[in-house]
């Protein structure tokens, strides 16, 4: 082999080693500690994660024709369209479905769909850096950031947030575009606004929100123009204009089925969405389960206004370096020549890319009750975006690219093999530094990550007592009085138990409840929900059957007779 031959392998496999090295070192320091060695556990909560599996099995329950319609599932029974009450996990279900379909159980799919969706992450923003032109350490780098950044710790609860496979490519590829408007690049922006609204729907609404005002910082940094579209022949002008309505018309049919759910449910107050924005030092909070920064955010804690909620957005201090160096190099460039210079290099990303972070902050933020995010509530649909602090999952990629470049830069600074080797070594020390998440001995009962076995172990106790009760055509479990979270837990267990015997069960827990719905203790609201939105009366339910134990309403002789023609069984 040829001298340059080997020093170019060397290179490669240089730089695929420090990629493998920096997905190992996210998989042991954050995913490992949640799942276990021995993956003994799944992520999040006893209601959130277990819902997250309810959608996934739904789905996958559909694709073999185990259950007649996909977006009726029979949960708040019989409220229609109850899969559109949040997201639907359409381009999540391939991934699951597979797992299902080579033998796994229900819980163990789920948490090998979520593992999986790490190294797709990690791979798709790799390519996505290296497609931006930065080599395979910045890359490397990037990619570990964004993967298993800090902020994701927040979002254990919430697996939807975990797909985030197509944000960078439709950044990188926005950017390309708006530098040089081509069909082809404008394509691939709206196929990976697509993709990602059908894994979720939630990014792909502020991914939407960040391709705007980054145009508008491309428009300031004097990187992007009209003038080069309006340039472009008729034929290409009418092929991007096709590509462009095509996009939207394809996202307008995603989102229809959520939108004509939102018609049948109780709207979302402004406060209600106000409470949801973060405050300004939220942005500097850590998760609570950052081995790093634990400490740091309980002393924040006494510093922040916890009436509305606490969230942790806080990216770590390698991303907060990067960004504040990159503020303060693109204000060198920018005055430097007395005008905005962005015709090449590094510059020409980091610049408007560094803004859109700060304006995007400006606005998802609010300062004691005010928030410019709450004069966009005006617009339409934009109140049914309701957690504004989930826009910090989308700022992580830029922030990320940005210490990507950097690090890029710096090292071609280094003249020795091996001070780039000790640069590359800090750097990713530093990340893990920041991404490392604690070690539990998880309680039954925990915010971060459940047993993997006891959730089995309760679908099957539920699913086998439900399945002994003769003639159960349709199911209601009267919840012990109790925490929030521990009624909410039995509203899931009812579901996934009918789920397994495919009954309906008025049962149910979803991110927008049925108008007046929310979990019943007597039989007088419950049949009153029921004759008032769905004209179902007690002498059409003789297949009813309720479980646990009614409270209040004792008084009413309605209630008596109701009692003694459903009477309850007890709890399994």
């Amino acid at each position: 082999m040829h001298g340059r031959g080997r020093m170019l392998f060397g290179e490669l496999s240089r730089g695929w080693a420090v990629a493998v090295l920096a997905f190992l070192l996210g998989m042991g320091f954050v995913v490992v500690p949640i799942v276990g060695v021995d993956g003994a556990y799944l992520p999040g909560d006893w209601v959130d994660a277990r819902f997250n599996l309810y959608v996934l099995e739904h789905g996958y329950r559909y694709w073999t024709g185990a259950e007649p319609s996909f977006w009726n599932a029979p949960f708040c029974y019989p409220a229609r369209a109850m899969i559109a009450s949040s997201d639907a996990h359409l381009g999540n279900l391939p991934i699951y479905a597979l797992y299902r379909s080579l033998g796994a159980i229900p819980e163990r799919a789920f948490q090998l769909w979520w593992l999986t969706t790490f190294p797709l992450t990690f791979l798709a923003t790799w390519g996505a850096m290296r497609w931006l032109g930065v080599g395979s350490l910045g890359a490397s780098v990037t990619a570990l950031l964004f993967t298993f950044g800090l902020p994701m710790l927040t979002h254990l609860g919430h697996a939807q947030m975990f797909p985030r496979y197509f944000l960078s490519w439709a950044m990188v590829a926005w950017w390309k575009y708006l530098r040089h408007p081509r069909g082809s690049m404008l394509a691939v922006v709206g196929g990976c606004v697509l993709a990602q609204a059908l894994c979720t729907l939630y990014l792909a609404c502020f991914l939407v929100g960040w391709l705007l005002v980054f145009a508008m910082t491309m428009a300031c940094w004097g990187q992007w123009s009209l003038r080069g579209w309006r340039m472009l022949p008729a034929s290409e002008k009418l092929q991007q204009l096709g590509v462009l309505v095509g996009t939207i018309s394809v996202f307008l049919a995603i989102h229809h089925p959520y939108w004509m759910r939102s018609q049948k449910v109780v709207p979302p107050r402004a406060e209600d969405v106000g409470q949801m924005i973060p405050q300004l030092l939220d942005w500097l909070r850590p998760a609570a389960s950052s081995a790093t920064w634990g400490a740091w955010e309980s002393w924040l804690a006494s510093m922040v206004d916890d009436e509305h909620g606490r969230y942790a957005l806080f990216p770590g201090a390698i991303a907060c370096g990067g960004l504040l160096c990159g503020t303060l190099a693109s204000m060198f460039w920018w005055t430097r020549r007395g005008e905005p210079q962005a015709r090449g290099g590094w510059s020409a990303f980091i610049g408007p890319t560094v803004w859109a972070v700060w304006l995007v902050v400006l606005v998802c933020s609010r300062v004691g009750d005010y928030s410019f995010y709450q004069v966009l509530m005006e617009l339409p649909g934009i109140k049914n975006v309701r957690g504004v602090f989930r826009v910090g999952i989308v700022l992580l990629f830029p922030m990320a690219a940005i210490v990507g470049i950097a690090v890029e830069q710096g090292l071609a600074w280094m003249r020795t093999a091996g001070g780039r080797a000790l640069g590359v070594g800090l750097v990713l020390a530093g990340i893990v530094c920041d991404i490392r998440c604690i070690h539990w001995d998880t309680p039954e009962r925990s915010i971060h990550r459940f047993p993997l076995k006891s959730a089995v172990e309760r679908r099957e106790l539920w699913t086998e007592y439900l399945r002994s009760q003769t003639n159960a055509r349709l199911v209601y479990v009267f919840a012990p009085p109790g925490a929030l979270t521990e009624v909410l837990a039995y509203q899931m267990d009812a579901m996934m138990a009918c789920q397994a015997l495919g009954i309906p069960t008025i049962n149910g827990w979803t991110g927008q409840y049925p108008q007046d719905w929310f979990p019943f203790t007597n039989y007088s609201e419950l049949f009153h929900w029921l004759r008032l939105h769905h004209r179902l009366t007690p002498g059409t339910l003789s297949g009813l059957v309720t479980l646990g134990t009614p409270t209040g309403k004792d008084d009413l002789p309605q209630e008596q007779r109701w009692r003694r023609e459903f009477p309850p069984r007890p709890l399994p």
